[in-house]
């Protein structure tokens, strides 16, 4: 969530722009499937291959390979990837052919991968391999100088920029004030939120809009409990109103309250202006 696959496309456009772009988190996929997944296989490998698979490493060829989480890749397949990397080469499970290789491999990780070599769970040999050219990325929260230029980034990709239009210097200290404990990850989300309610608004700015939507998510311990549930109750209506596209009727079925509470609430909460 700190940016890590952001960081790696940003890559991915300056040096192999023309090239595929392909991202694996090891941590999310099975052991017993990683292999396969990352390196390919030909018919008849094992017991249910029944057609080739190219896998990961040939479908990223001649662009950018992000490793997400490597520090969760078995040792057995830290050798082999050790392989691949210092040969160039690959050559999936069931053949003896070796298919060379031009690609650029990223690795990232949220663990301290020195540690890890200390501790005998990652080999030494891959971790100096990979640690020629590194870079830290940390929480959102101690970044604040990259909040400005993120949001523009995702106001532009969900339309609430034109060109040539920056971001407004009070929803910017908006953004920039608040912690993220989601990250990059989360930030995005808030921006898309926001872009719907902003096609679902009758009136009100931006700006305004998003006053509305940081008071609904704010759980500040300095809030009574009487404060907190009337904060969490204005979320719902808005999560509502944006899963069922600014319709009141749907937003209601869905929190499973009547139509007229719904819309009472929403005059109580102000909402009236991001409907339809």
């Amino acid at each position: 969530g700190t940016g890590k696959d952001y960081l790696a496309r940003y890559f991915h456009s300056i040096v192999r722009p023309d090239g595929p772009y392909v991202a694996i988190n090891c941590a999310a996929v099975p052991e017993t499937l990683i292999e396969s997944e990352l390196f390919g296989y030909h018919k008849g490998a094992f017991t249910g291959a029944d057609d080739n698979r190219r896998g990961l490493f040939l479908a990223a060829n001649n662009g950018v390979l992000l490793l997400d989480e490597i520090g969760e890749l078995p040792l057995r397949l830290q050798a082999k990837l050790l392989s691949v990397l210092e040969t160039k080469k690959l050559r999936p499970l069931g053949t003896a052919r070796e298919i060379p290789l031009n690609l650029i491999v990223i690795a990232a990780t949220n663990r301290n991968l020195y540690e890890m070599v200390e501790q005998n769970v990652f080999r030494q040999d891959l971790y100096y391999r990979l640690a020629g050219i590194t870079f830290e990325l940390p929480p959102l929260r101690e970044r604040k100088e990259d909040i400005p230029h993120l949001l523009e980034f995702f106001m532009r990709k969900f339309g609430l920029l034109d060109s040539g239009q920056k971001p407004e210097t009070e929803l910017v200290r908006m953004f920039v004030g608040h912690d993220w404990p989601g990250n990059i990850r989360q930030m995005e989300n808030k921006v898309k939120q926001l872009s719907v309610l902003a096609s679902m608004a009758k009136e009100g700015s931006i700006v305004e809009l998003s006053r509305k939507f940081f008071e609904a998510g704010n759980d500040s311990e300095t809030h009574s409990l009487f404060e907190q549930v009337e904060q969490f109750e204005k979320r719902l209506l808005i999560q509502a109103l944006v899963s069922a596209n600014g319709n009141k009727s749907e937003a209601a079925r869905l929190l499973a309250i009547h139509e007229s509470t719904f819309r009472a609430k929403m005059k109580r909460y102000d909402l009236i202006s991001i409907a339809s």
